[in-house]
């Protein structure tokens, strides 16, 4: 319903787990996705941050920028090979999740941005260093600073994602590459 928006309680649950899974010597792939298939994730709860507002945090509780960071260093300490399934918008953290896996897949009827720049802010999670590594310097920053949303196919040509598939086919042929990485 909220488009796997990052809350406060995801970000408490999945910083452990992605610590969990990088001691697990019994995992040998990981596959990470979205719920449903409107979105992988769009990103902060702004819904949150209204509430957050609201009781009382007059930057919108800024400590959920420190647990973005947190958040995406367990990830990228995961030694596992990580595949992206990203069956819906990826935005702003969402998307940095997303191409910070090893192996991005896409379906193609989903979206790439991180729209950071229209709420004045920098993406904090990693995003400012990661797209321009991915697509070259001047691209990198034009979509930092546009906010431009990208679809599946551009994606792919910049070089941000690996494959495109019809998001029908999406989760199969991630299972099918994770068992062959496994």
């Amino acid at each position: 319903e909220r488009r796997n928006a990052i809350s406060p309680e995801m970000h408490a649950e999945l910083e452990p787990l992605f610590r969990r899974i990088a001691t697990d010597r019994e995992v040998n792939v990981v596959v990470l996705t979205g719920a449903g298939e409107k979105a992988f994730c769009v990103g902060a709860d702004f819904g949150g941050m209204q509430d957050n507002l609201d009781e009382g945090y007059d930057d919108g509780h800024h400590e959920l920028m420190w647990g973005s960071a947190a958040l995406v260093k367990a990830q990228l300490a995961v030694g596992q090979p990580m595949i992206a399934a990203i069956n819906g918008d990826a935005i702003g953290l969402g998307a940095t999740m997303a191409l910070f896996c090893d192996i991005p897949l896409m379906a193609a009827e989903a979206r790439l941005a991180d729209p950071h720049v229209g709420a004045g802010l920098v993406a904090g999670d990693g995003g400012a260093i990661l797209w321009p590594m991915l697509m070259g310097l001047n691209r990198g920053k034009e979509f930092l600073l546009t906010g431009e949303i990208m679809g599946a196919d551009e994606a792919h040509r910049l070089g941000l994602v690996n494959h495109v598939y019809p998001r029908a086919e999406l989760a199969d042929r991630a299972r099918q590459l994770a068992q062959r990485l496994a």
